[in-house]
């Protein structure tokens, strides 16, 4: 890998979060609690209802960010956990 791959990797999922964030907010339409703060972002959804609401979006996001992680296995390992 040369030595831009990891800031490439850094803005596509950067991005690929960010445009997930924006759908959830701007396309659908929801409030969820959204923190970005030093390098990390949280987002929640506050009811089941609105989780199925974005869950074609989150499973869009996981499957992005899978493809990522195959080409950059030792940068990025992706993990499905629920709360």
């Amino acid at each position: 890998m040369n030595p831009e791959g990891p800031e490439i990797l850094c803005a596509a999922v950067s991005s690929a979060a960010y445009m997930t964030a924006n759908a959830v907010t701007e396309v659908i339409g929801l409030k969820p609690v959204l923190l970005n703060k030093d390098g990390n972002m949280y987002l929640k959804v506050k009811t089941e209802q609105e989780a199925e609401q974005c869950r074609v979006l989150f499973d869009g996001l996981e499957l992005h960010l899978r493809e990522i992680a195959k080409d950059y296995p030792k940068y990025l390992k992706v993990r499905n956990s629920e709360v």
